[in-house]
């Protein structure tokens, strides 16, 4: 889907909420707060009212989107810009693009969606694991550690292989409290996007080992700088996994015929989100 179709198609709030709602009807199927099953759709505040008590379900309050003031317009803006490129853009880059006009703004949408990329990578790899050693790449980034853990699944060809890249765990959550503490302390107001995404998937212990070919080592190496460092320029470690995530879930999805954004909705497996349904 080119800026085009995208802008044409949606282009008001109205056509992105016929957009996102099939993907979440599924899941609110009955009220969470009487238990009734007969739930009515309307448009005035875009969500389900239950017919019995009258308890409201916005569509909002059981995406990603939650907690944000924005419309649902600029949030599929951001989306598209994220995930409908080849090549990864960089928060200035899409700020400039979008119509937003505050960086901070653009940052706490994409790690959201970041959020959401990885919980998709979690569910959809997992069969096989190697280490892949990236020290060699220390010279052009200094931040990027010396090995990341690679999760394969292997296709029938080696042609459409899914891959997940993970940082050493003892890494990821070192540098998380790091953060964690230096941005409480100075009462940031976005402490759910510390929190690291909780994912029921196989330990590493249960995953069959599998040895990396040279060949593709070298070229995912080249791949992993060119996104790393020459368009983000020095990211640090709690921002570094967020970029691999959204780099894997491109990779996995290059093949896919449908736009991204509906591969994106459709693979967030909703149906786990039940216990998110809440009453307003």
């Amino acid at each position: 889907m080119n800026n085009l179709t995208f802008y044409s198609t949606y282009s008001n709030e109205k056509t992105c909420v016929e957009f996102l709602k099939p993907f979440y009807q599924k899941v609110v199927n009955d009220c969470s707060k009487c238990g009734h099953d007969k739930l009515k759709w309307y448009n005035s505040f875009c969500g389900w009212r239950c017919l019995k008590c009258s308890s409201k379900v916005s569509l909002k309050s059981i995406s990603f989107m939650r907690d944000s003031n924005k419309s649902f317009t600029e949030w599929m803006e951001i989306l598209h810009l994220v995930l409908n490129t080849k090549k990864a853009y960089s928060i200035k880059e899409i700020l400039r693009l979008s119509r937003q006009t505050r960086y901070e703004t653009v940052f706490h949408m994409i790690r959201k969606i970041q959020q959401e990329l990885a919980t998709i990578n979690q569910l959809e790899v997992q069969e096989k694991h190697a280490i892949l050693d990236v020290s060699e790449l220390h010279e052009n980034s200094a931040t990027l550690p010396g090995e990341l853990e690679v999760f394969i699944n292997l296709s029938q060809r080696r042609t459409r292989d899914q891959l997940r890249f993970v940082l050493p765990r003892e890494i990821e959550t070192a540098e998380l409290r790091k953060k964690q503490s230096l941005l409480c302390a100075c009462n940031y107001q976005f402490p759910k996007l510390l929190v690291k995404q909780k994912c029921s998937f196989p330990k590493i212990e249960t995953c069959s080992q599998i040895a990396l070919n040279d060949k593709w080592m070298h070229k995912v190496k080249e791949n992993l700088m060119r996104v790393l460092d020459g368009i983000h320029h020095e990211l640090s470690l709690f921002h570094i996994q967020g970029k691999l995530d959204e780099y894997c879930f491109k990779y996995n999805h290059r093949h896919a015929q449908r736009p991204k954004l509906v591969v994106f909705f459709d693979s967030l497996k909703i149906e786990f989100r039940k216990n998110s349904v809440h009453s307003r």
